[in-house]
């Protein structure tokens, strides 16, 4: 007996490429969602206990997070595409 599996849309999770917005510069980047001990200078990583790597985790492409940085400045963050 084999259960299909249900279709899921790709959401932004621990070891996946996030191609995002950020609103407040306008610029588009590509990141891996890691852990803190797994951030690495040779590829663009995020870490899901930073603002930015918190907002990204579990959205999916189209979504959007917005909040607050400490300096109470509004931040917004849409996601465009999960890789991988």
């Amino acid at each position: 007996l084999q259960v299909a599996a249900p279709d899921v849309e790709p959401f932004a999770r621990l070891g996946a490429r996030v191609r995002y917005l950020n609103a407040q510069n306008q610029r588009i980047k590509t990141a891996r969602l890691v852990m803190p001990k797994e951030e690495t200078l040779h590829e663009s990583s995020v870490t899901v206990t930073s603002p930015m790597g918190a907002a990204l985790l579990g959205l999916q492409a189209g979504r959007e997070f917005a909040w607050r940085d400490h300096g109470g400045s509004h931040r917004r963050v849409t996601v465009l595409e999960i890789l991988d």
